[in-house]
């Protein structure tokens, strides 16, 4: 594992992020602007994006999803974000999600799970997530 990681926000929050991660991070942090030059120059394996200042979240989403797909990404969201508009920020392509209230409890672990190919959702989400996957139509192929 690379541990290469990219601190994507309009606000600066290198300080107070870089306090509560661990030492074994690389980490690169500058502001959405900056985020395809960071990506091309840095190559992480994770980026955390904190859309809680972003009006065009959903696209900004989207967009990284393209030009990294193999990214992995973990969104850091405003405490009043609603539910529906996390399931499309998961559908396009977000491996979790952290609220501003829970960030100083699970940042840290969420970044490590997110590293490993896990999902960060909270438990009384994802019975939503998969109901609405299942309402798409998205079911996996039958196991032969």
């Amino acid at each position: 594992m690379r541990n290469n990681i990219v601190c994507l926000s309009q606000r600066d929050l290198t300080k107070a992020w870089s306090q509560q991660l661990s030492a074994e991070l690389t980490i690169k942090f500058g502001c959405i602007d900056d985020a395809h030059q960071l990506l091309q120059d840095f190559q992480p394996e994770l980026m955390v994006l904190d859309i809680r200042d972003e009006p065009e979240a959903l696209a900004t989403v989207e967009m990284f999803g393209r030009w990294q797909p193999r990214l992995r990404t973990l969104l850091i969201v405003a405490d009043d974000c609603e539910e529906k508009q996390l399931m499309h920020y998961l559908l396009a392509g977000a491996m979790g999600y952290v609220r501003t209230t829970e960030l100083n409890n699970q940042l840290q672990r969420a970044i490590l799970a997110v590293q490993q190919g896990q999902a960060w959702i909270p438990r009384q989400a994802v019975s939503s997530f998969i109901n609405t996957i299942t309402s798409l139509g998205q079911r996996p192929p039958a196991l032969s």
